[in-house]
């Protein structure tokens, strides 16, 4: 081979290992680039986490606390209603009872004073009932309908973003 083509090697050869070595740096530097994305991507993963179980505690005390409620209000209803109804079963079993006596005096006396007898007790019992009712009751569902509480539970999530990015501009 002559001196001529053997340049013409030389440069190919440096030309080539020139563009070889630039091409290795564009190689490092996407490997680069590529482990940067991966490390962004997991970090983003790892944030997103943190938040979903940060607004997942938020949902869990706004749930406990909404039940909690609704069994407050259920017993508040309740009570008052459940005497209530105890009143009425006291009333009818005071209610059977003289009707049973009655019953049991009708046999046993004349008509004419069974009669008087009666008509004395009417008097007395008229004094002395009071007037039953039925107790209604029933929990305003509205309190507890999806919009309401998802509004309570959004700005509480808007409020422990906002005191968890003040905290993270100025740490303590």
């Amino acid at each position: 081979m002559g001196p001529a083509r053997q340049d013409q090697v030389k440069s190919s050869i440096q030309s080539l290992t020139t563009n070889k070595s630039a091409i290795q740096e564009m190689e490092e530097q996407q490997k680069q680039k590529i482990t940067q994305v991966r490390e962004q991507s997991q970090s983003l993963k790892s944030r997103v986490t943190s938040q979903f179980a940060e607004l997942h505690q938020i949902l869990v005390k706004k749930e406990q606390r909404i039940l909690g409620e609704i069994k407050e209000d259920e017993e508040k209803i309740l009570s008052p209603m459940e005497k209530n109804l105890q009143d009425i079963q006291e009333n009818l079993n005071s209610i059977e009872e003289k009707l049973s006596n009655l019953k049991g005096r009708m046999k046993q006396t004349d008509i004419v004073l069974f009669l008087k007898e009666e008509a004395v007790r009417k008097r007395r019992i008229s004094d002395e009932e009071h007037t039953l009712s039925l107790r209604d009751g029933a929990i305003l569902d509205e309190k507890f309908d999806h919009p309401y509480w998802l509004n309570a539970v959004l700005k509480d999530i808007v409020v422990a973003n906002h005191q968890v990015h003040q905290h993270k501009q100025h740490p303590d």
